[in-house]
């Protein structure tokens, strides 16, 4: 998922692989778990910019998630549709969990090793 960068640049068109932070989708203002993250990079995760995204990327792309999420989405689209996004970039399904609350592996299960 890395190779992508942020998939914030990378829908207004800028290939941004440096200084990429793994951003945890919220659901009901619960954390999804790691298999349901997207990367952004620090200026859309927390609003700290590079000097080089102040000059490539215009103001009304200079929008972080951290910065409040009503401004983001309209700019960039729902956390989650960034997510399948992503997912259909890499082949993997785009199947969202009807529950955070997902059973846990029994040791000796064939899931568990």
């Amino acid at each position: 998922m890395r190779f992508i960068g942020c998939v914030a640049c990378a829908h207004v068109g800028l290939l941004n692989s440096k200084q990429l932070e793994l951003h945890h989708i919220l659901d009901g203002g619960r954390r999804m778990g790691h298999a349901f993250s997207i990367f952004l990079c620090r200026g859309h995760h927390q609003g700290h910019w590079t000097e080089s995204q102040l000059i490539q990327l215009p103001a009304e792309y200079r929008v972080s998630i951290s910065n409040g999420r009503k401004r983001f989405i309209p700019i960039f689209g729902t956390e989650r549709s960034l997510w399948e996004r992503v997912q259909v970039t890499i082949n993997d399904p785009t199947e969202w969990p009807s529950s955070k609350l997902v059973p846990r592996r029994v040791p000796g299960s064939k899931s568990f090793g």
